[in-house]
């Protein structure tokens, strides 16, 4: 049996759609999606609505749809911050059996394959933050090392099988019954063995961090002589997804956050951490607190950022 594991979506129901007449053209016959399928792309609700009709699907909820029960609490009173401008639109677009759906899922989910074996499914595990930073874990590291000509495909891989060795990861995943781990998050695609088990992050499909602009899933193949791990990167019309963006009123109600993420479709690389960074800069020197930023901080960083490029 053939399965396509899926992450990270964020509204992008082109990517989605790209991924799934692949998945289909490969013989799969079941899903599993491991959360973020919403914000950022103006069709939160059109990939809800397809990942909900996907049959044989197993999802999880993402730290996206962590934020559902905050912004649905019915006190609009705080919506003031243009940092979440985008957030609040999408809010505002999305149907409530959509909404419902998203906060019934569960944080992680175990799917039985035909040969016995388990797959476990979960956005992200929290203990992958307690050791030393590899580019494994994180976009903005990834960009930082991709800058050195000589980082290729096969030094993140090392990077990867260097956190797959590490105590806080080993840790971290010991108390996971099952043959194969899944998870996404950091939108970066590796598989490899940890304590005998494959462990896969597909990447993401709706806005890709690794240096590829394709959209990112995995193919799971349950076989008599064991599973195995595909990569697989599809093409897509991103000139098309962006046009149509800017079109919107989320990006409308959320420029500065919208600009980041149409900046990292066309160049598949992390474009949120040093705008982050120039954020906190500006808020030190004014004496203000981090996150949410000010309106006058978050928009003077835009600015910013748009008179360096």
């Amino acid at each position: 049996m053939k399965t396509a594991v899926i992450a990270d979506i964020h509204g992008n129901l082109p990517a989605l759609n790209a991924v799934l007449a692949d998945a289909r053209g490969c013989g799969v016959e079941r899903y599993i999606l491991a959360g973020d399928y919403i914000f950022d792309l103006p069709w939160s609700n059109e990939v809800t609505e397809t990942v909900r009709s996907l049959e044989g699907a197993t999802a999880v909820r993402g730290n996206k749809e962590g934020y559902l029960p905050k912004f649905l609490s019915g006190d609009r009173s705080g919506w003031t911050f243009d940092q979440f401008g985008a957030m609040y639109q999408t809010i505002r677009e999305l149907k409530p059996d959509n909404a419902e759906y998203l906060l019934s899922l569960p944080e992680s989910a175990a799917v039985i394959l035909p040969s016995g074996g388990t797959v476990y499914v979960t956005h992200w595990f929290p203990g992958f933050r307690d050791g030393g930073k590899l580019a494994a874990q994180s976009a903005q590291l990834y960009r930082e090392a991709s800058q050195n000509p000589s980082y290729d495909r096969e030094a993140f891989l090392r990077h990867v099988h260097e956190f797959l060795r590490r105590d806080y990861v080993v840790n971290a995943l010991s108390g996971v019954d099952a043959e194969v781990i899944v998870f996404g998050h950091t939108h970066l695609q590796w598989h490899g063995a940890c304590g005998g088990r494959l462990v896969l992050n597909p990447g993401s499909c709706g806005q890709p961090l690794d240096g590829d602009n394709r959209a990112a899933y995995t193919l799971l193949t349950d076989a008599p002589d064991g599973i195995t791990a595909e990569e697989r990167r599809v093409c897509y019309d991103v000139e098309a997804v962006i046009a149509e963006t800017e079109r919107s009123e989320i990006y409308r109600q959320g420029r500065a956050w919208i600009e980041l993420v149409l900046a990292a479709l066309r160049s598949g690389l992390d474009t949120f951490g040093s705008f982050f960074e120039l954020c906190e800069r500006l808020a030190n020197e004014r004496g203000q607190s981090g996150i949410p930023y000010s309106n006058e901080v978050w928009n003077l960083a835009f600015e910013t950022a748009q008179r360096g490029k």
